[in-house]
């Protein structure tokens, strides 16, 4: 911790100046944070970036802590996230162009319950491909974790020296990222309240309208704080839009294979293990529409939709249907 203070020194440093920093000195918290190597396209930024994330903000926060002050909830978030996401080797999903795009033209139904959400894990990474998804001024977002946490749940890392951990206050699902080239986190919880629909929880946890993604910030006397909000609100929808169409049925997800298994210098460590990747939607094709009906209108997207089906015995049970957006005209 004193060497990174020192490597900091009050400069500003680069992500690549820090990832090298962390691959000299801390190559065992490096491989502790990345369970399975994936052998990923080059167009996805490489999983290092989440580690590099991670450990910058258990570094910045132990350093808060020993000196008194309080740490910070963005790092910490994180922090507690890949405590999760450890839990199942750092489960990760990488998102297809396609498919992202399909993301940002569906609506979320707005009467669905947010305890209606299915988690195939308590936490996942969505890898995003590259030159997608950016701040309005910090950069790039290379990848949204998605979690779904319980109240007094208890997260920590097993890293040698770092003694912080963090205890959730509420039943929440938490979206977060980490932007690279400004270095810095981003996160939003929605807490979660019984019967609450996601429209009702979303509007009670932001101050951006849910109905209204795209208004106009030239009027705002702090464009950059707005810019924060927006951008962190907008994050948690893409990231419950990207899970939803994840389980919604469309069987988009296909499934990596273990490549390799390479061993450990030490005896008494595991195993490292070559993956390929988890992809979600890599085979998806855009719909259109055909007619005679549709040639006449200016060619456009009509979006799409996510909504909770009921069925079952007396419409018991609910599923999640995508209603998958489509171009027609021209």
């Amino acid at each position: 911790m004193l060497e990174f203070a020192r490597f900091q020194g009050g400069k500003t440093r680069t992500y690549p100046e820090v990832k090298g920093f962390f691959e000299e000195k801390l190559p065992q918290w490096l491989d502790t944070l990345t369970p399975r190597i994936i052998n990923a396209p080059s167009w996805y930024w490489a999983q290092k970036v989440l580690s590099v994330g991670v450990i910058e903000g258990v570094l910045s926060n132990q350093i808060l802590s020993d000196i008194g002050q309080k740490p910070d909830l963005t790092f910490a978030t994180l922090e507690s996230q890949m405590g999760q996401l450890l839990e199942f080797d750092v489960p990760t999903f990488y998102v297809s162009k396609e498919v992202l795009l399909a993301a940002l033209r569906t609506d979320v139904q707005v009467d669905l319950l947010v305890d209606s959400i299915l988690f195939p894990f308590p936490a996942l990474v969505f890898m995003l491909p590259r030159n997608s998804i950016r701040h309005p001024t910090e950069g790039e977002c290379p990848f949204i974790i998605v979690s779904r946490s319980e109240k007094g749940q208890t997260g920590s890392l097993p890293l040698k020296g770092i003694t912080i951990s963090r205890q959730t206050t509420e039943d929440a699902i938490c979206v977060s990222t980490y932007l690279p080239e400004a270095r810095r986190c981003y996160h939003k919880g929605i807490g979660r309240v019984e019967g609450e629909s996601i429209k009702i929880a979303f509007e009670r946890a932001s101050r951006i309208p849910f109905s209204s993604p795209d208004r106009d910030l030239a009027d705002s006397g702090n464009v950059l704080n707005i810019a924060d909000v927006e951008f962190a609100d907008r994050l948690w929808l893409l990231g419950i839009t990207l899970l939803l169409i994840m389980v919604s049925g469309e069987n988009l997800v296909e499934h990596g294979t273990r490549l390799k298994v390479v061993k450990q210098k030490n005896r008494f460590d595991r195993p490292k293990e070559s993956w390929s990747p988890n992809f979600l939607g890599r085979l998806y094709e855009s719909e259109s529409v055909a007619g005679e009906t549709e040639r006449h209108l200016v060619a456009h997207w009509r979006k799409g939709h996510l909504k909770s089906q009921p069925y079952g015995p007396k419409h018991s049970l609910r599923k999640i249907i995508w209603i998958r957006p489509y171009r027609v005209g021209g």
